[in-house]
């Protein structure tokens, strides 16, 4: 069995817009989260504040968004097509600001 996975790639941080407002809580499209302009299959989201609790996600009129706190750590798995390998991505919420989200990656 072959398991591909390529770990944190690209390494700089990362800015993503707040799609939506729920509930007083900014919230970013988990379609967005992918590390390139390439299309790919988010497979899994995992965002909290590192205790086990993880952070709620809506089914809204711009797909799936995902709440987001300052401090907050997220990780990503996706997948680009059948013979290419996950990418598995993760970083810190460091600011929510002006409509956007503003990251640094996480070294696993």
């Amino acid at each position: 069995m072959k398991f591909d996975l390529i770990v944190n790639a690209p390494m700089e941080p990362r800015v993503f817009r707040v799609v939506t407002v729920i509930n007083g809580v900014p919230c970013i499209s988990v379609t967005k989260l992918d590390t390139d302009n390439f299309p790919s299959e988010t497979i899994k989201v995992y965002c909290g504040d590192g205790s086990g609790n993880a952070t709620s996600q809506h089914e809204t009129s711009e797909g799936l968004v995902q709440e987001i706190y300052e401090g907050d750590y997220v990780g990503v798995c996706s997948k680009r097509a059948e013979d290419f390998p996950a990418t598995l991505n993760s970083f810190y919420v460091v600011a929510i600001r002006d409509n956007q989200v503003i990251t640094k990656n996480a070294i696993l």
